[in-house]
């Protein structure tokens, strides 16, 4: 049976729709491993955080003094300078006697695809239409850019993970203050597509998990990337992008409630936040056509932190973003996530920026700004193909941020080497391998520098 056939019959068949972010946080309680002293610490300083901004301006309606914020900077620059850089680290959980074998399936484009959808998600920059202008207005940019710090590939027995705690059995995350710990996994059919924690967590713990067939986007693919291999509407990356919005404090729209509990959702649970009408149950699919009312308002059914399709998925709202802002001035780190904040109060946070990543995009235009990622840099480009005409553009994640790895050596591949980072070259032309090390290093990479290394024809050709 072929991949591809065993993902369809598998996606037919299975009941795997929703995100274990409620049942981890229950358990997490239950076990000690989050306190409900700190998750009540936390939540009160949000409040503290709403009252600012409630105190902001003499208007008495939230959504319009919010709305006359100049930009969403405004909020932002009260918790940090420009925009925040989020190293992510990537940890792959493989079994390499399983018929699918995430340490073959997984390759860097796919890593990196997924790392575009945040950045994308979290920036304002994605395309969807929100045909609700009010919903609309509240749409929030968080200012956010995600960097992709390292992969790392684990190796276990399992065939699959049917508890929340075996991710951190086979790796513990990283250095949870400064890092985003992203896990892609086997998750059975119990668990849910994702699921993530929360601030407050314990340490090892503090992570975000992806079910395989959901992690990365294939609309970022350009031709001749073979890695397109998931189906259906959960497969734009937008999973990873609800379960980062849990991993900055957003809850669901229907709030803490078990949805398998007759009456236990009700209307007056929420998520907390002010400009997010309340429901008591998730959406799916996209419901343009019939938008749906549960509690006497219109559902955001658009918003990231509900279930709707990939493609329907649309915005934060600037409560949200304020409810995620609140972690970052937390005066005890372990209570938040102060600690993304700490590379800007240091020396080298003026030294960059240097290439951390670095990726190909197809266009049929020559010019094309939407080419790379958002605040990516472009490296150059080349024809590839003359009727249609095709471009390959090559693009640059850059960072200041000291806790991000950074290039510090390129080199032309025939073949793939799995001891380092290596994405496929332009049609036959095999792959750019990269190496990467500590911030602080001598051989560290600018933009200009990368450039002059691979852009000439003699490097393609090795």
């Amino acid at each position: 049976m072929t991949l591809l056939l065993s993902i369809a019959l598998y996606l037919l068949t299975s009941v795997k729709s929703q995100c274990g972010y409620d049942e981890y946080h229950e358990e997490a309680l239950e076990k000690g491993v989050l306190t409900q002293e700190t998750w009540d610490e936390m939540e009160e300083h949000f409040e503290e955080e709403v009252e600012f901004w409630d105190n902001w301006d003499e208007d008495t309606d939230f959504f319009r003094r919010i709305r006359r914020l100049a930009s969403d900077s405004d909020l932002t620059s009260r918790y940090f300078n420009g925009t925040l850089e989020i190293p992510v680290i990537v940890h792959v959980l493989y079994n390499p006697s399983h018929t699918v074998n995430l340490n073959d399936l997984i390759q860097l484009e796919q890593i990196q695809s997924q790392i575009i959808r945040l950045n994308m998600d979290f920036s304002s920059n994605n395309i969807e239409n929100i045909p609700n202008s009010a919903f609309a207005a509240l749409k929030a940019n968080y200012m956010m850019s995600f960097k992709l710090h390292k992969v790392i590939r684990t190796q276990t027995s399992k065939t699959e993970l049917t508890t929340h705690w075996e991710a951190a059995d086979v790796k513990e995350a990283i250095d949870r203050n400064h890092y985003l710990n992203m896990y892609v996994s086997i998750l059975g059919s119990n668990i849910g597509i994702g699921y993530a924690a929360g601030p407050g967590y314990a340490a090892r713990s503090d992570y975000i998990n992806i079910h395989y067939q959901f992690f990365g986007d294939p609309t970022f693919l350009w031709m001749n990337n073979d890695w397109k291999n998931t189906i259906g509407s959960k497969t734009s990356g937008r999973t990873a992008t609800h379960e980062v919005g849990h991993w900055l404090h957003l809850e669901h729209p229907w709030g803490a409630c078990n949805l398998g509990k007759p009456g236990d959702c009700t209307c007056s649970k929420d998520d907390h936040v002010k400009d997010t009408n309340e429901q008591i149950k998730p959406n799916f699919g996209c419901k343009h056509n019939a938008p749906p009312s549960q509690c006497g308002s219109l559902d955001m059914y658009q918003n990231f932190m509900d279930y709707s399709d990939d493609n329907c998925m649309a915005l934060f709202t600037k409560g949200q973003l304020i409810r995620s802002l609140s972690i970052l001035n937390q005066v005890n780190n372990d209570k938040g996530r102060k600690g993304l904040v700490d590379y800007q109060s240091v020396d080298e946070y003026k030294q960059g920026p240097f290439v951390n990543d670095i990726y190909f995009r197809e266009s049929l235009k020559a010019s094309d700004p939407s080419a790379c990622g958002p605040g990516d840099v472009p490296g150059g480009l080349a024809q590839i193909s003359i009727s249609p005409p095709n471009y390959m553009h090559i693009c640059y994640s850059t960072t200041n941020n000291k806790y991000v790895h950074i290039i510090t050596k390129v080199w032309h591949s025939k073949t793939m080497d799995n001891d380092h980072y290596c994405v496929k070259g332009p049609r036959d032309h095999g792959y750019l391998c990269y190496q990467k090390g500590e911030y602080s290093d001598n051989g560290r990479m600018t933009p200009a520098q990368v450039t002059a290394k691979i852009g000439n024809v003699a490097f393609w050709s090795n």
